[in-house]
């Protein structure tokens, strides 16, 4: 199981806080992500940062393994 947290406006727009999912790349945690939101529009890796087990992660196609955490951040914006 992977699990998942999200975080910032991705968080309160989803209406998605966190979940744990069977999933081998970054991109299917997406499509579940996606799957649980309640938005219209779908989220796609480029609108937010993710972070693996911590670190950033540059790459959708980032291969998971039991155990790791995801993180599904907004992006920090100024005011």
């Amino acid at each position: 199981m992977v699990r998942v947290k999200v975080y910032g406006v991705s968080r309160l727009d989803s209406g998605v806080k966190d979940f744990e999912c069977e999933a081998s790349s970054v991109k299917e945690v997406f499509d579940i992500f996606n799957s649980k939101s309640k938005m219209d529009e779908p989220v796609s890796f480029g609108d937010v940062i993710v972070f693996l087990n911590g670190s950033r992660t540059p790459k959708k196609s980032a291969s998971l393994k039991n155990g790791d955490e995801v993180w599904i951040m907004s992006p920090a914006s100024g005011g």
